[in-house]
């Protein structure tokens, strides 16, 4: 009997299994990529199989008819899955804790700002802040945010963003890390800084291009030499390919506050100054 009842609640935790494999492969996600869903944690799937045992156990000892034989095989089962579950949960606790000591490097804070505004692109599979800082590196990204294991709809995963605002960081976020690419700090503005989104500068005269530049920092003193008061970057988001990844060059000075819905550009000052105040 006792052999009976652990064969059928088997047969039942293969279909639930399935059916809930069935669920996990269809479909992709649809919220906001940044925005994590609820923040109950998920069983791991090594607890599944723990709790499996322990209901398969629970049946075994109910039947009267039962071995002293078959319990001890059936409690061998269920204190093994859950040394597993134990060993796989504390594997995911040294994660969090690595991604939040990351977290606290130079360069990154908790939390994200601009989640939509200057987006360009999700990335998965890069554990830590680190590894998104060199992806975005790769694409002349300024900024990023990752989020870690617990996130729960993109666990482990970068949003490239073109551009963010100054963003102090937010304590009680343990999920994302916003960080600067190629230099400067989220909170005082990761560089080139200061800088605004758009390039329709008023009165603006061009005065050149450089292609190919994956850090805009470069426009700076591609600039200067160039004689030039403004410089600009052609993003990833630039509807001309070829032009993507690009500086140009203005003379003139006039106040620009920027355009927020422009995530093709970004222009700043060549003397560092604030263009929102024409780079007095």
């Amino acid at each position: 009997m006792a052999a009976i009842a652990v064969a059928g609640v088997g047969m039942m935790m293969m279909c639930c299994s399935s059916s809930v494999a069935a669920m996990m492969m269809g479909g992709e996600e649809k919220e906001d990529p940044v925005v994590p869903k609820t923040t109950v944690k998920k069983k791991t799937p090594e607890q599944i199989k723990a709790d499996e045992a322990k209901a398969a156990l629970a049946l075994v000892k109910a039947d009267p008819n039962v071995t002293a034989e078959e319990v001890a095989a059936a409690q061998l089962v269920a204190d093994n899955t859950q040394a597993a579950a134990d060993a796989a949960d504390a594997d995911a606790d040294a994660d969090a804790d690595a991604a939040a000591a990351a977290a606290a490097l130079p360069g990154q804070v908790p939390g994200y700002l601009n989640a939509g505004k200057s987006y360009w692109k999700n990335i998965q599979n890069t554990p830590t802040p680190e590894d998104c800082r060199l992806e975005a590196a790769k694409e002349g990204i300024t900024t990023f945010i990752h989020r870690n294991s617990t996130h729960g709809g993109l666990p482990n995963s970068c949003q490239l963003n073109v551009w963010s605002d100054k963003f102090a960081g937010n304590a009680e976020d343990t999920v994302h890390t916003q960080g600067c690419t190629y230099g400067g700090t989220p909170e005082n503005g990761c560089t080139p800084w200061p800088s605004v989104m758009g390039y329709q500068v008023p009165g603006r005269v061009g005065v050149g291009d450089v292609m190919d530049v994956m850090n805009p920092n470069e426009c700076i003193e591609l600039g200067k030499e160039k004689g030039a008061d403004v410089w600009g970057y052609r993003t990833k988001n630039h509807g001309t390919p070829a032009s993507r990844n690009s500086c140009f060059f203005f003379t003139g000075t006039s106040a620009y506050a920027g355009d927020t819905n422009d995530k093709a550009h970004i222009v700043g000052c060549i003397n560092g100054k604030d263009i929102r105040n024409g780079c007095a």
